[in-house]
C-alpha cells in the first residue's frame, strides 16, 4: 500500500470516528509506566472502590502504556526521518554550493573565450593584412631590379664609351694621354658600378626569397588562426550549453531545498505533537496510579471528570500527525524527482566537458601552431628591413659612383676644349659619359625614394608582426586559462552529478522511513481509539455505581 492511500486510509478511519490527529518535535521522549501495586487496600474506615472500577482502571493503564510504547517508537521513527532529512539538506546544501561554484567559473571561462575570440579576429586581420603588404612589397621589389638592370645597363656603355675613348686616346699620341687616364678611371667606375647592381641583385634574390617564407608562413597562421578560431567557438558553445545546464541544476537544486525545508518542518512538527502526546499519556498514567493507590470513589470521580480527559483528544491530534507526515510524503516525492533531474543535466553536462577537455587540448596544438609561425613572420620581417637598409647602402655607393663619373666626364671636356679640335671627339665621348652618369643617378635616386618608402612599410610590418606576436601570446594564454577551467568546471559537474546521485540514492529511503510512520500511526490509532472505548466503558460502570 503507498504512503498516500495509507494516509487516506487512516485519515478516513478516524474521520468516521469524529477524530483528527497532530504532532511536531525536537527531542525524543522514551517513557515508561510504573506498574500499579493491584495488592494495596484502602483502609477498613475509607469507601472502596467498586473492584469493577478497579479492574477497568487496571485495564486501562495497560492500555496506556502499550499507547506510551506505541508513540515511544513512533517518535523513533520520526526522528529517524528527521535525522535523515537533515542529512540529505546538507548534501543539498553542498550541490547547491558546487553549482554555484560552478557558475562563476564557467562566467569567467566565457569572458575568456570571447576575449581569445577578439584576439584571434584581430589576429587574422592582421595576418592578413602582412600577407596583402608583403604582395605589394614583392611588387615594389621587382621595380627595384628592373631599376638596377637598368643601372647595369648604364654601366656596360660606360664601359664600352671609356674602351673606346682609350682606343681614340691611343691614337692621338700626346695629345690623347689624358684622355687615355681619364677613359681608365671611368672603365673602373663602370666596374664598380656593375659590381654594386650585382650586390644589388643578389639582396634582392634573398629578400625575394623571404617574401616567400613570410607568405608561406602567413598562409600557415591563416590556416592555424582559422582552426584556433573555430575550435575557440567550440568550446564557447559547450560552455554555454554546460551554463544552460549549471542553471537548471541550480533550479533543481533550489527545489530540493525548498521540498527539504518542508519535510523538516513536517517532522519537527509531527515529532512535537507526538512527545506531547506522549507527555499527555504519561500524565494520564500517573492519574491512574495516584487513583489506585488513593482506592477512593471521589478520586475515581476526579479522574474521570478531569485527570483523563487528554486521552480523549489523542485521536484527533493523531489524525493531525498524519496529515503532517503525507504532506512529508509528498515533499519527499518532490526531492526525488528533482534529484533525478538534477542528476541527469550534471551527468550530460559533465560528459559534454570531457570531450570538451580534448577540444581544448586541440586548440592548444592549433595555437602552438599560429604563435609559431606569427613568430617566425616577427623575427622575418627584421631581416627584411635589414636586407632593405643594406640594398640602400649599395644604391648610395652608385650614386657617390655616379658623381664621380660625372666629374671626370667634365674634366675631360674642358681638356677636350682646351686641345681645340682635337679634342672633339674626346668631348663627344665625355658628353655621353655625362649623360650616362646623370641617368644612373636618376635611377639611383629612384632605387633610394623607392626604398625609403619599402623601409616605411616593413616598420609597419614589423610593428604589426609584434603586435600580432603578442595577440598570439594573448590567445595562447587565454586558451591554457580555458583548458584549466574546463578542467576545473569538469571536476566541479562530477562532484554536483556525485551530489545529485547521493540524494537520489537516499530519496527512497526518506519515502520509506515516511511511510513506515505512517504505517505505524495506524495502531497507535487504533489504541487510541480503544482507551476511549475503555473510559466510556468505565463511566458507565461508574454511572451505575
Amino acid at each position: 500500500m503507498s504512503m498516500t492511500k495509507a494516509s487516506a486510509r487512516f485519515t478516513s478511519l478516524f474521520n468516521r470516528k469524529n477524530a483528527s490527529l497532530g504532532a511536531q518535535s525536537s527531542e525524543p521522549v522514551e517513557k515508561t509506566l510504573p506498574q500499579l501495586d493491584t495488592a494495596q487496600r484502602p483502609t477498613p474506615t475509607a469507601p472502596q472502590v467498586d473492584p469493577a472500577v478497579a479492574t477497568s482502571l487496571n485495564e486501562i493503564h495497560a492500555k496506556i502504556a502499550q499507547q506510551v510504547a506505541g508513540l515511544n517508537t513512533l517518535t523513533a521513527l520520526a526522528r529517524q526521518l528527521a535525522d535523515s532529512t537533515d542529512t540529505t539538506i546538507t548534501e543539498s546544501s553542498r550541490a547547491s554550493d558546487t553549482s554555484e561554484a560552478v557558475s562563476q567559473e564557467i562566467e569567467q571561462s566565457r569572458e575568456t573565450t570571447r576575449r581569445s575570440l577578439q584576439e584571434i579576429e584581430q589576429l587574422s586581420t592582421a595576418v592578413t593584412e602582412i600577407e596583402a603588404q608583403l604582395g605589394a612589397l614583392s611588387s615594389a621589389l621587382q621595380g627595384v631590379a628592373e631599376v638596377a638592370n637598368g643601372i647595369t645597363t648604364i654601366a656596360r656603355q660606360t664601359n664600352l664609351l671609356a674602351l673606346n675613348a682609350t682606343i681614340e686616346a691611343t691614337r692621338a699620341g700626346e695629345i690623347g694621354k689624358a684622355f687615355a687616364v681619364v677613359a681608365e678611371h671611368v672603365k673602373v667606375l663602370a666596374k664598380q658600378t656593375g659590381d654594386a647592381t650585382s650586390d644589388i641583385h643578389t639582396i634582392l634574390n634573398e629578400l625575394t626569397q623571404l617574401i616567400e617564407v613570410l607568405l608561406g608562413q602567413g598562409g600557415e597562421a591563416t590556416v592555424a588562426a582559422q582552426a584556433v578560431r573555430e575550435g575557440t567557438l567550440g568550446i564557447d558553445e559547450v560552455l554555454d550549453a554546460v551554463a544552460s545546464a549549471v542553471q537548471d541544476v541550480e533550479t533543481e537544486a533550489a527545489r530540493i531545498a525548498s521540498a527539504l525545508s518542508d519535510m523538516r518542518n513536517g517532522c519537527n512538527t509531527g515529532i512535537a505533537r507526538l512527545e506531547h502526546l506522549v507527555e499527555n499519556t504519561q500524565k494520564s498514567a500517573e492519574s491512574i496510579e495516584r487513583t489506585t493507590r488513593d482506592n477512593s470513589p471521589a478520586g475515581i470521580e476526579h479522574l474521570l471528570r478531569e485527570g483523563l480527559a487528554p486521552l480523549h483528544g489523542q485521536a484527533n491530534q493523531l489524525v493531525q500527525v498524519n496529515e503532517a507526515y503525507a504532506e512529508v510524503a509528498e515533499s519527499s516525492k518532490l526531492v526525488d524527482v528533482a534529484a533525478r533531474n538534477a542528476q541527469h543535466v550534471a551527468s550530460t553536462a559533465a560528459n559534454d566537458l570531457d570531450k570538451l577537455s580534448t577540444t581544448a587540448n586541440g586548440v592548444l596544438k592549433d595555437i602552438d601552431t599560429l604563435h609559431h609561425s606569427v613568430d617566425t613572420i616577427n623575427s622575418r620581417l627584421l631581416n627584411l628591413n635589414e636586407a632593405l637598409n643594406r640594398i640602400s647602402k649599395v644604391a648610395r655607393g652608385i650614386a657617390d659612383i655616379a658623381k664621380q663619373t660625372n666629374l671626370l666626364a667634365l674634366n675631360a671636356t674642358i681638356e677636350a676644349a682646351r686641345v681645340g679640335n682635337a679634342g672633339r671627339g674626346f668631348a663627344t665621348v665625355a658628353e655621353e659619359v655625362k649623360d650616362l652618369a646623370g641617368r644612373t643617378a636618376e635611377a639611383t635616386a629612384s632605387i633610394d625614394s623607392t626604398l625609403e618608402q619599402l623601409r616605411q612599410q616593413a616598420e609597419q610590418l614589423t610593428a604589426q608582426g609584434s603586435l600580432s606576436l603578442q595577440r598570439a601570446e594573448t590567445v595562447r594564454a587565454g586558451t591554457r586559462e580555458v583548458s584549466n577551467v574546463v578542467d576545473m568546471v569538469a571536476s566541479s559537474m562530477s562532484k554536483a552529478n556525485q551530489n545529485a546521485t547521493r540524494i537520489v540514492d537516499v530519496a527512497p529511503e526518506l519515502e520509506q522511513t515516511c511511510g513506515h510512520v505512517i504505517q505505524a500511526l495506524e495502531p497507535t490509532a487504533n489504541s487510541a481509539t480503544d482507551i476511549v472505548q475503555a473510559l466510556d466503558r468505565l463511566n458507565k460502570t461508574a454511572l451505575r455505581r
